[in-house]
């Protein structure tokens, strides 16, 4: 099997992971309604806190995203991500969760942007819009488990023990894919390789000098 489709499979994973953070918010409002004393309105508004920070921080995360490799991008974001999540779960009041949960869209952005750059790295111009059909099935994969399984979690354990273990789950994640991607790389001649002047996919045997 193409070796770049396993990669691909990476992506769909994380897709999964971040429909799980971006509807912990929807999927917990009545626990956390209680938890905060907060209104419908309240709920909406931890909600936009998640998407503002998104907004906020995707250029930066943009930039970033260029400046290094996939497997570092990828990572810190994972890490940002689940670090915030984990801080997240000891808020004490409703203004504590807001401010974490917007610091928490550079983790996403991060992500976002890591991954779309991926696809034009990873494959040519007729391949690209295939691969990405393909990760972004995980997202609506994600939202239905988080439906499925968020809320009976939180009952059972606290709505604290959820963000911290979908925390957890995403930096570990992140770091297993950098690990992976990081010890596969010198090795992956298959790799295609972008030109920054014409955009175009050259194999890497038609580099100078090979």
């Amino acid at each position: 099997m193409d070796n770049r489709y396993l990669r691909v499979g990476f992506l769909v994973i994380t897709q999964v992971f971040l429909a799980l953070f971006l509807l912990l918010i929807p999927t917990l409002s009545p626990i956390l309604q209680e938890e905060f004393n907060l209104t419908t309105a309240g709920i909406g508004v931890l909600t936009t806190a998640l998407f503002a920070g998104f907004g906020v921080f995707s250029f930066l995360a943009g930039r970033l995203s260029d400046r290094f490799s996939f497997e570092q991008a990828f990572a810190l974001g994972h890490l940002t991500l689940g670090a915030c999540l984990f801080a997240a779960s000891f808020s004490g009041s409703a203004r504590e969760l807001f401010v974490i949960l917007f610091l928490c869209g550079f983790g996403d952005s991060l992500i976002s942007t890591a991954s779309a750059r991926s696809v034009v790295i990873w494959f040519p111009n007729r391949g690209r819009a295939t691969a990405s059909s393909i990760y972004k099935v995980g997202f609506p994969l994600g939202a239905a488990l988080a439906a499925l399984l968020l809320p009976p979690a939180a009952v059972l354990f606290s709505w604290s023990w959820v963000f911290r273990l979908v925390g957890i789950a995403l930096a570990l994640w992140g770091s297993l894919v950098f690990l992976v991607l990081h010890v596969a790389a010198p090795s992956d001649g298959k790799t295609a390789k972008i030109t920054r002047l014409s955009g175009k996919t050259i194999p890497p045997s038609h580099k100078r000098g090979v």
